[in-house]
């Protein structure tokens, strides 16, 4: 089997990795750790490239690298194969995309349960992912100080 874990990198991402390596089989599966982040707006007519806000950014993603890259080790230290990566792009597209390609068995997200005003206005990628995935999806909930 392969298993897509997609995370925020919140604090909650901890229980959603101790609860998919308590589902493999750790000499038959492979495990993918996803994060996402949002692409670079387009500012049409403004130059806002500049060289802090490129540093800021940089700094943001080698931080995320680090903390995925962690995740990572702990699940390998388990004997569970796993790879990680930090994509740019549209959450659940990207999550979808990366699902197929890599010929992905089980998707598991977490599900932060923030409420049904926040999600009626914000969304939830849990849900968008239940509701647009031709694959099986497993839910964790977490919230966040657990």
């Amino acid at each position: 089997m392969h298993y897509l874990i997609a995370v925020d990198l919140t604090e909650p991402t901890q229980k959603i990795v101790d609860t998919l390596v308590k589902c493999v089989n750790k000499e038959k599966d492979k495990v993918w750790l996803l994060h996402v982040v949002a692409p670079e707006p387009d500012f049409v007519g403004y130059d806002v490239d500049t060289p802090p806000i490129r540093k800021a950014i940089a700094k943001h993603y080698h931080e995320d690298m680090c903390s995925l890259e962690s995740y990572e080790a702990h699940i390998k230290e388990q004997g569970i194969d796993c790879q990680s990566r930090i994509l740019q792009g549209v959450t659940c597209d990207t999550i979808l995309e990366k699902a197929k390609e890599w010929e992905i068995d089980v998707l598991i997200v977490g599900s932060h349960g923030k409420g049904l005003l926040k999600e009626v206005l914000l969304g939830s990628v849990s849900e968008e992912m239940v509701r647009r995935a031709t694959l099986p999806v497993l839910i964790v909930p977490v919230h966040e100080g657990e």
